[in-house]
């Protein structure tokens, strides 16, 4: 696994939080049934939400896997009942990753936004930069499209899962993902998303060059006071109390610099 946890609590969490969902997911492929299922009974429909669990279930044991292969014997034998060991968070969803980065798009919200926001930055004359930092970057493909913008950018999100995503895609290069359905499921068509996630190599130069993403938030980066320039918060400002959120951009942006 890429450094993207330093503190072995962290890593002793998280492989903790991933065995529960591969084990939570392996059991519903196994044991899924009719009475669990909300729309139209079928065959044809419990198959499919035992593919998309199956699908979550790997997904979670690859990261599980990579995660036991930097802690020692003893250190995953301690994990077991630990209840201070509890990580709280929502679980993970592939929908920001096909939102930004999957082919079939009926609309493109991501582009509508890197456009707006492109066009009023420029009208305001704040470019070039030197640094910027995405809080909470999510699927990690708007710093990559702004980064031209920048000669260094760092890019933080609380969930490992969505920054390993994001590293695993450039990876690979090309992704097929699930993602089942949760709401507004109306026929068996619905139950999931069958997508792929495409990045080029021209991105993956821009990660290697200019982007540094990593496992955080914002109350533990390390970034010195009044270091940055830009300061971006697309999908972040609404989660985070704002007087504490403006508290920290105040310290860390540079004089003159600039909160979006």
């Amino acid at each position: 696994m890429p450094n993207l946890l330093i503190d072995k609590r962290q890593k002793l969490k998280w492989f903790k939080y991933t065995s529960e969902l591969e084990f939570s997911f392996e059991r519903m492929a196994k044991d899924l049934k009719y009475d669990d299922i909300l729309v139209e009974e079928s065959e044809e429909r419990l198959n499919m939400l035992k593919k998309v669990n199956t699908f979550y279930k790997f997904f979670y044991s690859k990261i599980k896997e990579e995660l036991k292969n930097e802690l020692s014997a003893e250190d995953v034998l301690s994990i077991v009942g630990n209840t201070e060991l509890e990580i709280s968070i929502h679980t993970f969803t592939f929908r920001y990753l096909i939102r930004d980065w999957g082919l079939n798009k009926k609309y493109d919200q991501r582009q509508k936004i890197v456009s707006f926001l492109s066009k009023k930055l420029n009208d305001l004359n704040v470019f070039p930069a030197d640094t910027a930092l995405f809080l909470g970057c999510g699927s990690g493909r708007y710093p990559v499209d702004l980064a031209h913008y920048y000669k260094k950018i760092d890019a933080f999100d609380s969930s490992l899962p969505m920054i390993w995503s994001i590293l695993n895609l450039k990876k690979i290069k090309k992704w097929r993902v699930l993602h089942k359905i949760e709401k507004n499921c109306r026929k068996i068509s619905d139950t999931y998303q069958d997508e792929e996630l495409v990045i080029t190599d021209e991105q993956i130069r821009i990660i290697d060059e200019k982007i540094n993403f990593f496992v955080g938030d914002l109350n533990s980066i390390e970034l010195h006071s009044s270091s940055v320039n830009h300061i971006y918060s697309i999908y972040f400002t609404d989660v985070f109390p704002l007087k504490l959120l403006l508290t920290k951009i105040d310290f860390l942006l540079k004089n003159y610099g600039l909160f979006v």
